[in-house]
């Protein structure tokens, strides 16, 4: 048993949890498995948050060669992404793969939105698709 057992938000325990050793050891390709297996079994998104940052949405996609990707709309459906909806921006000193501006905008709409929503529609209309690339 850990001597001493750290939890993380996500309610795994680190040690035991794939990803975090993954992560632990730099190993990208461990990572993808781990992404992969998530994905498979789950269908899940993952929200980091951060105090500085503030939040972050991980969504598992299947990549299509084309480039275009889907993701599960968790009613027996899909939600279709161009290849046109992906760039990437730099975050915390990193350049990670993102939605476009537009796209994050696209997904905004339909529904009615919710505080959140607002929030974050507020947040994309002060950015630039300079932040992208």
């Amino acid at each position: 048993m850990d001597s001493q057992i750290k939890i993380a938000p996500c309610g795994l325990v680190c040690s035991r949890c794939d990803a975090y050793r993954a992560t632990q050891l730099n190993a990208p390709e461990k990572l993808e498995l781990v992404a992969a297996k998530w994905r498979e079994v789950n269908h899940c998104r993952i929200e980091l948050y951060h105090p500085k940052y503030s939040y972050l949405d991980i969504h598992p996609l299947q990549i299509a060669q084309d480039g275009s990707a889907r993701q599960d709309d968790h009613h027996g459906g899909w939600f279709e992404f161009k290849t046109t909806f992906f760039t990437r921006a730099f975050f915390v000193g990193r350049w990670i793969p993102c939605l476009s501006l537009d796209a994050q905008r696209l997904f905004h709409t339909g529904y009615e939105p919710r505080e959140k929503d607002l929030l974050d529609m507020q947040i994309l209309d002060a950015l630039n698709d300079a932040a992208c690339q």
